[in-house]
């Protein structure tokens, strides 16, 4: 039966995807340019001066997927891919923190706090990491599954990832402040920075070292003072004064509010793949978007996420469909599964479609997955008319064979 829902699947995929070249010819592209392949660029002229810093330099050679950039970093805390330029810069003021941290480390009176500490008979290992950090080379992006269902996330108990006996004597507590203060997630994913996190607030609190003296050592200006959307403002205090378990009580009540079933909150809560700083923030997003309908099918989604770049990719898609629901006067009505993909529907009906997309270019993943949606829109008469609002920009080919299939592209950063 499951090779037989496989088979089934394959063939939709493969009958969405005719169809569509089909109209994309009759649209008017040459059949030689209907595919491309996903263009490169110069670091320099995607990053300018935040290319280079302290501490790191992205590679000159900047690939793409047709839905992200995928960049190369060179650290001194190691070499690694990022996919995508919003989890780039998330990154980039990363390695600002480490580099802070490591000036921190090297004052006399985080020497002082040190020597306290290592005398403290306190003993325990931290361990807070919930994602491992890899240095593996990629191609592609695990957003190039974003468009349909595959695959489900590990499976996390869920629990207090602190630990009680780092909440007993002040670390966590700690931690969470000097997050805040670096404006970091103090569950990063990120190793060398949740490593160098745990090692700095342990001093802190073995040692007598307070945050306000700490943060006197590291002063203004550390990182790139990210602000991805309205609603992160709010997550920041929360996630600084709430406890890991306080957070998942939090976001399990409000995951009920927004009438989503326990088992659906309980997938998407224990999800590796996220940070609970992660999960608090799409909470929060949609959350404010209101009395919208079938936000179910969203958090399905990002409950059966396989990839740390995607389950980011789907943090941010939410608080940019918020950020559009603020903007526009609650226009969004509800949400629509689109063959496992979620698109907001209008108060007039129209279909939105709101992505984080780099460079959306007209090769063939991203050809495969927009098949799959406009089949799936197609099945509720809502493929026509379709709004694609991206954050980067889409290729000439790409905004051609779109408006070949009745579909308009706002774009943030035209190319």
């Amino acid at each position: 039966m499951k090779n037989l829902r496989a088979s089934q699947s394959n063939r939709l995929g493969k009958n969405a995807l005719a169809a569509l070249l089909s109209v994309v010819m009759s649209s008017g592209a040459d059949a030689g340019d209907a595919i491309e392949a996903p263009p490169t660029a110069n670091v320099s002229a995607v990053l300018g001066a935040t290319a280079n810093g302290g501490n790191y330099q992205v590679a000159p050679l900047v690939r793409s997927d047709g839905f992200l950039q995928i960049f190369t970093v060179q650290s001194t805390v190691g070499t690694f891919t990022v996919s995508g330029r919003q989890l780039l810069n998330r990154r980039i003021n990363e390695l600002h923190a480490i580099a802070a941290l490591d000036k921190l480390s090297k004052t006399d009176l985080f020497t002082q706090s040190l020597v306290k500490s290592a005398a403290s008979p306190v003993k325990f290992g931290i361990d807070l990491l919930r994602n491992p950090f890899g240095t593996v080379e990629q191609t592609v992006s695990g957003v190039t599954d974003a468009f349909g269902k595959i695959g489900a996330g590990a499976a996390n108990p869920g629990g207090d990832p602190d630990g009680l006996a780092a909440s007993a004597i002040g670390v966590s507590t700690a931690k969470r402040q000097l997050a805040a203060k670096l404006d970091v997630d103090p569950y990063t994913d990120f190793k060398p920075l949740s490593d160098k996190l745990n090692d700095i607030a342990t001093t802190m609190a073995l040692g007598g070292l307070g945050p306000k003296a700490a943060f006197s050592l590291i002063g203004g200006g550390v990182g790139m003072a990210l602000s991805y959307s309205s609603t992160a403002d709010g997550v920041r205090d929360l996630v600084r004064d709430k406890t890991p378990a306080q957070l998942i009580e939090i976001n399990t009540q409000r995951l009920r509010a927004m009438s989503v079933d326990d088992q659906t909150a309980h997938a998407f809560l224990a999800n590796e793949f996220y940070t609970i700083t992660d999960q608090t923030r799409l909470i929060e997003a949609l959350k404010q978007l209101g009395n919208v309908d079938n936000r179910t099918v969203f958090v399905e989604r990002a409950a059966d996420v396989h990839a740390r770049d995607l389950a980011f990719f789907l943090v941010r898609r939410a608080e940019m469909i918020a950020d559009y629901q603020k903007a526009n006067g609650g226009a969004i009505k509800q949400f629509l599964s689109a063959n496992g993909f979620p698109v907001n529907i209008l108060a007039n009906g129209q279909a939105v479609i709101i992505a984080p997309i780099d460079l959306l270019a007209w090769s063939s993943t991203p050809l495969q997955a927009l098949a799959a949606v406009s089949s799936g829109l197609r099945a509720d008469g809502k493929d026509k008319n379709v709004e694609l609002r991206i954050s980067g920009s889409a290729t000439p080919s790409a905004r051609l064979a779109l408006k070949g299939m009745g579909w308009t592209v706002s774009e943030a950063k035209p190319y």
